[in-house]
């Protein structure tokens, strides 16, 4: 079934505007914090939020991704009333109950295309500002970090709309980030492990069982090699 998601009504505008707003200021105060300026994580941000509007239109006339197939879903079952028994139900989970559980949540309180859009991609941004940031923790100048971005025009494409790949960007950035600390943010990157697996389950155990690979050869044949450089 065929839906045209750029049907706009006055309260749809004000929510995508109000969302939008929010977003910037956040990310105004992250990179502040972080970076202890403003322009960084804006120029990340903005610069990946140009590739949210292509990979929504896109999507939407073309028909190549299921990213609009994830809302539309939703408005059936929504319409329907075929509600899942609870948010996350571990019982017969996948991933793709999650993705349909997410966009079901932002239907049922009125969000539409445009606004569900601007909440992935601004998750995916900051994860993509923390990797940013992790890169320049290995003495690579901002300059070089930020034209590494600028170069990956299909991983900026894929990760910057409503999908599976733009949802994992945001916990393996902040994970990659708290690796340069390892031992000291473990309890975090346990949190984030348990939410890629969420996710993606084969990159959770993926990377949850490298993580300890290299933690216990650093233990174990007291290594030179540390986690933060892997």
């Amino acid at each position: 079934m065929y839906h045209n998601m750029f049907e706009f009504s006055l309260m749809d505008s004000i929510s995508s505007i109000i969302i939008i707003a929010i977003t910037i200021y956040i990310f105004a105060g992250v990179s502040k914090k972080y970076r202890n300026n403003y322009f960084e994580g804006l120029l990340i941000y903005s610069y990946h939020s140009i590739w949210g509007i292509i990979f929504m239109i896109l999507s939407q006339y073309y028909g190549f991704s299921d990213s609009s197939g994830w809302f539309t879903d939703s408005l059936v079952k929504l319409h329907y009333g075929e509600l899942p028994n609870s948010i996350i139900d571990f019982t017969n989970y996948t991933q793709n109950y999650l993705m349909y559980v997410i966009n079901l949540s932002f239907s049922l309180i009125g969000l539409k295309y445009l606004s569900i859009n601007l909440i992935f991609n601004f998750f995916s941004s900051i994860g993509l500002f923390f990797f940013y940031m992790a890169i320049n923790n290995k003495n690579i100048p901002n300059f070089y970090s930020l034209i590494i971005l600028v170069l990956l025009p299909s991983f900026m494409f894929w990760t910057s709309g409503v999908s599976k790949d733009c949802l994992i960007l945001f916990p393996i950035g902040i994970l990659i980030f708290y690796c340069n600390k390892f031992e000291k943010n473990l309890p975090k990157i346990f949190i984030l492990i348990f939410i890629i697996l969420l996710i993606r389950p084969y990159l959770g155990f993926l990377i949850y069982f490298s993580l300890l690979f290299f933690y216990l050869i650093n233990i174990f044949l007291n290594s030179k090699f540390k986690i933060s450089n892997i």
